[in-house]
C-alpha cells in the first residue's frame, strides 16, 4: 500500500496524459483509412446481402407447402388407356375398327390387381351408342389396354362406370405403382394443381407429362357441374388426374375447350369423392 501511494504521488496527470496522446497519435498513423473504409463497405454490403437473403427464404418457406414437387407428384401411377373397337358389319359390308386413346391413374390394388379411374368417355367412346344401336353389341368388340408409365402393357375390363360424372373404373391383372388417395376435401379458389397426363397421346415409357395450374372455380346447371383449371389440356388428357399439392386427386379431367386449350374441365372432387364411396361399398 506504501509503495502504491508513493508512486501515485510521484505520477504526474500532465505527463501521463500527453504519453497517452502520443500513443494514440502512434496509433492513428499506422492505421491506412482507405483499408477502413474498404473493410467498412465489405461488412455493409454482407450485411445486406444477409438479410435479403434472409428475407427471401421467408418468403419461399410461406409457399413452399404449396409447390409440391415431384417427390409428391405420382407421376409413375399413371397409365394410358388404349381402346381398340372392331365393328363386324354384314357380311356384303366390309367389317372396321378404330383406336382411341386416354389417361388414368391407378387408385386400388389388392392380391395382384390393380384398378385405374378414367373418364368413362375413355372406356365407352362416344360413337359406340350409335353402332350399337345400328349392328348391336353382339357384332362389336371391344378392347381396353393399359400401358404403365413403366412400359408394362395388360388387358383390362370396365368394372364401374357413371356416365353422368364421366368417371370409369377399369381393372387389371398387373402391378406397377402405388394407388393414388382421393382427397379428404375440394380445392380452394386458385389453389394450385397438378396434372399427370397424356395430350395428345404424348407419352413414352418413362416419361409423361407433368402439367400445372391453378382451380379457377365451378360451372354448371341444374346442379350438374364441373371444375375448371388453368392446365393445358388436349385430347388425349381425358381420364387423367388433377392433383393437389399433396399429390391426391381433386378431379378427373373430361373435356377440353377448343379455342381455349390452356383450360381443362373435370369432374369434381365431390363427384370423383361419390363415385369411389360407390365403389368401395359394391366391392369391399
Amino acid at each position: 500500500i506504501m509503495r502504491l501511494r508513493n508512486f501515485l504521488s510521484r505520477l504526474n496527470p500532465l505527463n501521463a496524459f500527453l504519453a497517452f496522446s502520443r500513443l494514440v497519435k502512434t496509433f492513428i498513423r499506422k492505421i491506412n483509412p482507405v483499408k477502413v473504409l474498404e473493410v467498412s463497405l465489405k461488412v455493409c454490403l454482407l450485411s445486406l446481402v444477409t438479410i435479403i437473403l434472409y428475407s427471401h427464404q421467408i418468403e419461399i418457406n410461406k409457399i413452399k407447402p404449396e409447390v409440391g414437387t415431384l417427390d409428391n407428384i405420382p407421376y409413375d401411377a399413371f397409365a394410358q388407356v388404349e381402346i381398340g373397337v372392331k365393328i363386324n358389319l354384314p357380311e356384303d359390308q366390309e367389317s372396321f375398327e378404330f383406336k382411341s386413346v386416354g389417361s388414368g391413374i391407378l387408385v386400388d390394388y389388392s392380391n395382384g390387381v390393380s384398378t385405374l379411374i378414367t373418364a368413362d368417355h375413355v372406356c365407352n367412346p362416344p360413337p359406340l351408342d350409335r353402332w350399337y344401336a345400328m349392328v348391336g353389341r353382339e357384332n362389336i368388340e371391344k378392347t381396353i389396354t393399359l400401358k404403365t408409365f413403366y412400359g408394362q402393357e395388360a388387358e383390362s375390363t370396365v368394372i364401374l362406370n357413371d356416365a353422368n360424372y364421366d368417371l370409369c373404373l377399369v381393372r387389371a391383372e398387373i402391378e406397377w405403382s402405388t394407388p393414388v388417395k382421393i382427397a379428404g376435401g375440394p380445392p380452394v379458389m386458385a389453389e394450385k394443381v397438378f396434372n399427370v397426363a397424356a395430350p395428345t397421346g404424348f407419352f413414352y415409357p418413362g416419361m409423361v407429362p407433368i402439367l400445372e395450374g391453378r382451380y379457377s372455380g365451378d360451372i354448371g346447371y341444374n346442379q350438374d357441374y364441373d371444375s375448371i383449371y388453368t392446365v393445358y389440356t388436349k385430347r388425349g388428357s381425358s381420364g387423367s388426374a388433377i392433383l393437389n399439392s399433396r399429390g391426391e386427386i381433386i378431379g378427373i379431367t373430361h373435356s377440353a375447350f377448343v379455342d381455349l386449350t390452356h383450360l381443362g374441365i373435370a369432374s369434381t372432387w365431390y363427384e370423383v369423392n361419390d363415385f369411389m364411396l360407390t365403389y368401395e361399398l359394391l366391392f369391399y
